[in-house]
């Protein structure tokens, strides 16, 4: 009889051994978790309402937080190629009658880019204003964008600019909006 309780004893230690592992091994999943923070979601605020009959290119007062730089689009291409982003910054200079050159607002930054408008702005862009334009990043091959957008450019301006933007980004714009 007492050989019969030492042979259940052990099989009950060694479930109890299993047991004790599993929970161990649950504890071991589930306590770190209690220590992680939260996650929030973050809502980008409203920007501030258009009054113009287009409000795709209307001029608009605020900053749109979801902005991506220009500085980004530049050094991150590969990864942007095809993407849709909302860029904010300084017209440089104006390239015919459906292109322009970015630059970010930041004082010391070089970094430029060039937004062909695929549908035409319905608010004057001029040098020096501050705009947001939305789009898709391309890969400059002038070839395409002259078919594609029927840019008017004389020789002198494609051997210009097909000299500093080619295999460079350039955004096709969906919508160029004036920041005022």
């Amino acid at each position: 009889m007492l050989q019969k309780n030492v042979k259940t004893s052990g099989l009950a230690q060694g479930l109890w051994k299993v047991k004790g592992a599993i929970a161990l091994g649950f504890l071991a999943l589930v306590l770190p978790a209690c220590g992680t923070p939260e996650r929030e979601a973050t809502v980008p605020s409203p920007t501030a309402p258009v009054t113009a009959p287009d409000a795709a290119n209307a001029p608009v007062t605020a900053p749109d937080a979801g902005n991506t730089s220009v500085e980004t689009v530049v050094e991150d291409t590969r990864k942007l190629i095809g993407q849709t982003v909302t860029v904010s910054g300084e017209v440089e200079e104006i390239v015919g009658a459906k292109a322009f050159q970015m630059e970010d607002e930041k004082i010391f930054n070089n970094d430029k880019v060039l937004v062909i408008n695929a549908t035409p702005a319905a608010v004057p862009i001029t040098e020096g204003k501050d705009v947001r334009v939305t789009g898709v990043v391309r890969e400059f091959v002038l070839a395409e964008f002259e078919k594609d957008y029927d840019l008017t450019w004389d020789l002198n301006l494609k051997q210009k600019i097909e000299a500093e933007y080619k295999n460079k980004p350039v955004i096709v714009a969906q919508t160029t909006q004036v920041i005022e």
